[in-house]
């Protein structure tokens, strides 16, 4: 990347990146501190730290925003140690960076800055701890990239081998389709993707599903080679109202599931998890209040429940682990109304109150 001046603007859908990362990393911290005394955050692609605002006021970068989510956080002191890594390739940047991160320090607060490149410093970190027969401590790897050289999929395979390690990975996808069928890039897609089907995108000339199907291998591939269990994605589009690229969230912790998908709801209330610049416009007011669709969560439950009796909790599971909603979509949104009207029949063992679900609740969806 042409570095012209530091700290540079930040896009509109850079700042909505940072607002989920950093709403996600105030649900990850207390998640953590319950089990683990030692902590990794790992910034593949850090960036200068800082960023300026339309007005050219100084705002946050991920490392800033990483750091100051922990330092603020009523339960820092529940964790021995939080380690913050960050890689930052260009040197411009990363003497930046080092500036911007001096005046932060905390006891249990340890921070390592390289000069150099993602893909070889965490391969290399993993390689020692291999040799030394340990294990990774528990780590959130954020992987923010410029374009898609040195994401190799068997990095990310390795980094998720490990247990209670995420990954949040910028895929770039408008780069990526700009350059896919150039000889000189073929290695590095075929790397990031781990397999040659990418190749097959080029008799597909329509753009939304040429998106899909790139989108599609990359998610199966991360499941199929990597062994996640859950996947959530948030779509960003450019001022062309383009797709720019994909965040994908990887976890095998049912509580970091949860945590990102609230993250993300949080930042998109409407729940199709998806920005565009073209439309972004920080001072109007809204209209209409942005509801999630709750008619689609009940064709959603419908079609796997109809004519079947469900138990709350397993409900509860489905909605959390197979659909993109959240538990309080649930209960007052869709049951309530349901039993209202007569859809569904609630057996309880115990006396309960009406629009109440305790646990041991059996659904009936007729």
């Amino acid at each position: 990347m042409k570095i012209d001046k530091i700290p540079w603007e930040i896009d509109p859908h850079t700042s909505v990146k940072h607002e989920i990362l950093r709403r996600y990393l105030q649900a990850w911290i207390p998640i953590l501190s319950r089990y683990h005394g030692r902590v990794i955050y790992f910034d593949g692609f850090a960036g200068p730290g800082e960023y300026l605002d339309k007005k050219g006021n100084k705002v946050d970068g991920s490392p800033i925003i990483a750091i100051k989510s922990f330092l603020g956080h009523t339960f820092k002191d529940r964790i021995k140690e939080v380690r913050f890594v960050f890689v930052e390739k260009t040197l411009q940047v990363f003497e930046h960076l080092k500036n911007q991160l001096a005046p932060y320090n905390s006891p249990n607060l340890k921070m390592d800055l390289y000069n150099d490149e993602f893909d070889k410093v965490i391969n290399g970190g993993l390689d020692e701890l291999e040799k030394k027969g340990a294990n990774i401590a528990p780590t959130f790897c954020f992987i923010d990239p410029f374009g898609i050289k040195g994401l190799p999929l068997n990095t990310i395979n390795r980094i998720m081998g490990n247990k209670h390690c995420e990954v949040l990975i910028n895929f770039m996808y408008d780069e990526l389709n700009r350059f896919l069928m150039e000889p000189w890039n073929e290695k590095n897609v075929t790397a990031l993707f781990g397999s040659e089907e990418w190749k097959f995108v080029a008799k597909i000339t329509d753009s939304k599903e040429r998106f899909n199907f790139l989108t599609g291998i990359y998610s199966k591939n991360l499941r199929a080679i990597c062994g996640i269990k859950y996947i959530r994605t948030f779509v960003m589009k450019d001022k062309s109202n383009r797709f720019d690229y994909v965040l994908f969230f990887c976890t095998n912790n049912e509580s970091g599931l949860k945590a990102m998908k609230g993250a993300m709801w949080k930042v998109d209330e409407t729940g199709n998890f998806e920005f565009c610049d073209a439309t972004y416009n920080p001072s109007q007011m809204l209209l209409f209040e942005k509801k999630p669709n709750y008619n689609e969560l009940k064709r959603i439950i419908l079609s796997r429940y109809k004519g079947s009796t469900v138990n709350i909790s397993d409900l509860i599971n489905f909605v959390w682990f197979e659909t993109p909603f959240l538990e309080t979509h649930l209960r007052k949104p869709i049951l309530d109304p349901m039993e209202a009207s007569g859809e569904i029949t609630i057996y309880c063992p115990n006396k309960r109150r009406r629009c109440t679900y305790p646990n041991g609740t059996l659904i009936t969806f007729k």
